[in-house]
C-alpha cells in the first residue's frame, strides 16, 4: 500500500513539475516575443493526450494569452489571420471550466483578452477611416463585446455599465453599412442609459426614424420623451418627428378630428401646424381614393387654414403663405371647371352658374391676398432656396392668371374702374413670367449623366436617344422639359395616359404670349387620362419638346384638359415617337432609342 501511495506522490509532482515547466517555456518566449516558439509550445502542451482536465484550464489561458499576441502583432496576424478567433475559442473552452474566471482573475491572464479588445478597436478605427464599413463593424462589435465583458466581470476599474465609446463607433459602422437591425441594437444601449452631449443626438434621430418606418409606437415614444428631455433646445425637430409618427399610424379623418381638437386647445407650435398642413396636403391616391369629395375638400380647407397660421406664427416664411394661396388656387380652378360645367339657358343653369361665380370670386380674392402676402417675401429675399425660386415662377402664373380672370368678368359687370385696376395687376405679374429661372438653370443638372454620349450615335431629325432622368415624388415620376424653346415644365411621365396632355392654364398662357398659334389647334378629341378615365378635351400640336441631353420630339399632340389644375403628363403621343423605351426603375431612368 505504501508504495502505491508514495509511487501516486511521484506522479502528482512530476504532473506539477511539467506543467509549471511548459508555463515558463512560454513565459520566456512572450518575453522574448517569441511568440512563434510560444505557439509552438502551447499547441504541443494542449495536444498532449495525457493533459488532465484540470490543467487543460491552465492551457487554455496559456494558448489565449500566445494567440492574443499573434493577433496583436502586425507582422503575425497576416500569417495567423485567424488567431483572434482560435484566441477566443480557447478563451471559452476555459470559461466551460471555470465560470466563475476564478483562475483568470487570481493569475492576471485578463491581458489576453485586453489584447483582443484593443487589437479589434484599433482595426475597427482604421477601417472607419478608411470608410470600409462592414470591416470597421466588424473589429468594432468584437471590441464592443470585450469591452462589456470586462466591464461586466469587473476586470476594469471603471465603475461604467457600457464601453460607450466603442458601443457608439459600432453603431456608427452598422449604420454606414446599411445594418440597420444592428445599428438599433447598439444606439439603443446608449440611449437606455440616457447618454447625452453633442456626440450623442443623432443616435436618437436615427431610433426615432427608424421606429418610425417599423412602426414601433413604444420604442418611438420611449426614445422621443428621452430626446426631448435631453435636447429640450430641438423641441422644433422633436415635435417634426411627433407629428410624423401621428400622420403615419391615423387615418387622414382621425388626424383632422385631432387637428380641430388641437385647434381648439389652442397654443399649437409651428412644426406642429406645418405637420397637420403637409399631411393634410397629401397627393397620395391611397389615402385619397377612400375619401369622398366633401371629406376631400374639408382636408384642404384644414391644409390652407394651417399653413394660414403657421404663417401667423412666423411670418418671414414666405413659402408658408405661398402653399395657403395655392391651395385656395386650386379651389378657384375646381370651381371654373363646376361653372363651365353649368351649361345651356334654363333657370337653373343659370342660377348654379351665379352660385359657382359667388364662390370663385371669394376663392379668387382669398388666392390673391395670401400669394400676395409671400410675393415680397420670397422676391425680397438674397439667397432663395430651390423650392423658394420654383414656388416664386409659379407665384406670379397664378396671380396672373387671378387677375386676368378677374378682369375679364368686369366686361360682363360693366365696372370700368376695376377693369383698369385688374389689368394693371395682370400686366405686372404677367411681365415676370419665367424670370425665376431656377428651373431652366437645372435643367441640365437633373438629366446630366456621365456615362451617356451622344457623339457616337446621330440625332435623327425627330429625337435622340439617351439616358433621361426621372424624380420620383409620392409614387410619381416626373421629368423636366423645355416647350416649344421656352417654356419650363415639370411633367409627369405616364405610360398610361394615351396623350400628352395640358392644363387650362398652359393653354390660355400660350395663346396670349403666342407660343401657340390658332392653327395649332387640330380640333376635339377623346382620350384616356392619367386615372384611366375617358375624357374629352381640345386637341394641339406641341411644336417641340425638348427632354434634354439632345432628346428633342418635335409636332407632338397634346389635349387640353378642361380645368386650370390639371397635371401635365407626358403620355402615349410623345412616347410612341421613339423606336424603344426602357424604364430602369431601380435608378429612375427613363432610357430612349
Amino acid at each position: 500500500m505504501k508504495k502505491i501511495i508514495v509511487l501516486s506522490v511521484a506522479l502528482i509532482f512530476s504532473s506539477s513539475y511539467l506543467m509549471a515547466q511548459e508555463e515558463d517555456v512560454i513565459g520566456l518566449y512572450l518575453s522574448q516575443k517569441q511568440y512563434e516558439k510560444a505557439k509552438e509550445e502551447v499547441d504541443s502542451w494542449l495536444a498532449k493526450p495525457t493533459l488532465k482536465d484540470r490543467d487543460k484550464a491552465t492551457a487554455y489561458l496559456w494558448k489565449l494569452t500566445v494567440y492574443s499576441q499573434l493577433y496583436a502583432e502586425p507582422s503575425f496576424s497576416r500569417k495567423y489571420p485567424n488567431a483572434d478567433k482560435e484566441a477566443m475559442d480557447a478563451f471559452y473552452q476555459y470559461q466551460a471550466m471555470d465560470p466563475k474566471l476564478k483562475q483568470l482573475k487570481e493569475q492576471n491572464f485578463a491581458g489576453g483578452i485586453g489584447n483582443i479588445y484593443a487589437t479589434s478597436f484599433e482595426k475597427g478605427k482604421n477601417h472607419f477611416q478608411a470608410k470600409q464599413w462592414d470591416n470597421a463593424y466588424k473589429y468594432f462589435a468584437q471590441a464592443e463585446n470585450l469591452g462589456n465583458f470586462f466591464l461586466a466581470n469587473k476586470l476594469s476599474s471603471s465603475s461604467a455599465t457600457i464601453d460607450t465609446i466603442t458601443v457608439l463607433y459600432t453603431g456608427y459602422a452598422a449604420q454606414n453599412a446599411q445594418k440597420f437591425d444592428s445599428a438599433v441594437k447598439y444606439y439603443s444601449k446608449l440611449a437606455d442609459i440616457a447618454v447625452d452631449g453633442p456626440d450623442y443626438e443623432d443616435i436618437y434621430k436615427f431610433l426615432l426614424e427608424y421606429n418610425l418606418q417599423q412602426k414601433n409606437t413604444s420604442d418611438f415614444t420611449k426614445y422621443l420623451a428621452l430626446a426631448k428631455e435631453l435636447y429640450p433646445n430641438d423641441n422644433a425637430v422633436w415635435t417634426a418627428y411627433e407629428m410624423s409618427n401621428m400622420t403615419t399610424n391615423s387615418s387622414l379623418m382621425e388626424l383632422l378630428r385631432k387637428y380641430q381638437q388641437d385647434v381648439a386647445a389652442g397654443n399649437m407650435s409651428e412644426e406642429k401646424l406645418i405637420g397637420y398642413a403637409e399631411a393634410f396636403a397629401t397627393t397620395d391616391k391611397t389615402q385619397l381614393n377612400a375619401l369622398d369629395s366633401t371629406q376631400k375638400i374639408a382636408l384642404k380647407k384644414a391644409a390652407a387654414e394651417a399653413f394660414a397660421k403657421a404663417f401667423e406664427l412666423n411670418n418671414i416664411n414666405g413659402l408658408y403663405a405661398f402653399n395657403t394661396g395655392v391651395l385656395y388656387y386650386g379651389f378657384f380652378g375646381e370651381l371654373d371647371d363646376r361653372y363651365s360645367s353649368y351649361r345651356g339657358r334654363s333657370a337653373k343653369s343659370k342660377t348654379k352658374r351665379a352660385e359657382a361665380l359667388t364662390e370663385q370670386v371669394a376663392f379668387a380674392d382669398t388666392a390673391a391676398f395670401w400669394l400676395e402676402e409671400a410675393y415680397p417675401i420670397l422676391k425680397g429675399k438674397a439667397n432663395r432656396t430651390k423650392s423658394e425660386t420654383k414656388s416664386l415662377n409659379r407665384m406670379v402664373d397664378y396671380l396672373a392668371n387671378i387677375y386676368y380672370w378677374k378682369r375679364e368678368q368686369t366686361k360682363t359687370n360693366g365696372n370700368r374702374n376695376d377693369y383698369t385696376k385688374f389689368d394693371m395687376l395682370y400686366k405686372k405679374y404677367d411681365a415676370e413670367h419665367d424670370t425665376y429661372k431656377e428651373g431652366i438653370q437645372n435643367r441640365e443638372q437633373v438629366n446630366d449623366y456621365s456615362d451617356v454620349s451622344l457623339q457616337n450615335s446621330p440625332l435623327q431629325n425627330v429625337y435622340g436617344k439617351g439616358k433621361i432622368k426621372l424624380v420620383k415624388k409620392d409614387g410619381v415620376y416626373y421629368l423636366n422639359v423645355i416647350v416649344n424653346d421656352e417654356l419650363s415644365w415639370e411633367m409627369i411621365f405616364d405610360t398610361g395616359a394615351s396623350d400628352v396632355s395640358i392644363s387650362k392654364t398652359e393653354a390660355l398662357y400660350m395663346l396670349k404670349h403666342g407660343s401657340l398659334m390658332l392653327d395649332d389647334i387640330t380640333g376635339q378629341a377623346s382620350y384616356k387620362n392619367a386615372d384611366g378615365q375617358i375624357s374629352t378635351g381640345t386637341t394641339i400640336i406641341l411644336k417641340k419638346i425638348d427632354l434634354g441631353r439632345g432628346i428633342i420630339l418635335y409636332n407632338v399632340r397634346a389635349s387640353i384638359v378642361e380645368s386650370l389644375n390639371a397635371p401635365l403628363l407626358l403620355g402615349q403621343s410623345a412616347l410612341e415617337q421613339f423606336n424603344t423605351i426602357t424604364f430602369d426603375k431601380a435608378n429612375s431612368l427613363l432610357i430612349v432609342n
